[in-house]
């Protein structure tokens, strides 16, 4: 009888998470596409010599996503303040990771 076999029915088992879908919708594509920024970023950090790679990968990753979580909390907000006011003051924890600029 079509549809009695154990292996015949369609999608995951009952009880199981939704399958993935193929393409990311946009919350998962700004995701993508922050950490391949930040991926980017993170060797150019590092060859400056202040920051081991993994210190430059997770440095990176904090500035690039929060800057997104900057913006986000502006749009949350209304936008009743310029959206550098956000982005100085989320960053703000931040600071430390750069050290005091060398005169060169």
């Amino acid at each position: 009888m079509l549809g009695s076999g154990a292996g015949s029915r369609a999608g995951p088992p009952a009880g199981s998470p939704p399958a993935a879908p193929a393409t990311p919708g946009p919350g998962g594509a700004v995701c993508a596409t922050l950490d391949r920024a930040s991926g980017r970023i993170a060797p150019l950090i590092a060859a400056a010599g202040r920051l081991s790679e993994t210190q430059a990968r997770v440095a990176t990753n904090a500035l690039t996503f929060g800057c997104f979580a900057a913006l986000e909390q502006w749009y949350l907000d209304g936008g009743r303040r310029p959206i550098a006011d956000y982005v100085e003051d989320g960053m703000r924890p931040l600071r430390g990771i750069w050290g005091p600029v060398d005169p060169d």
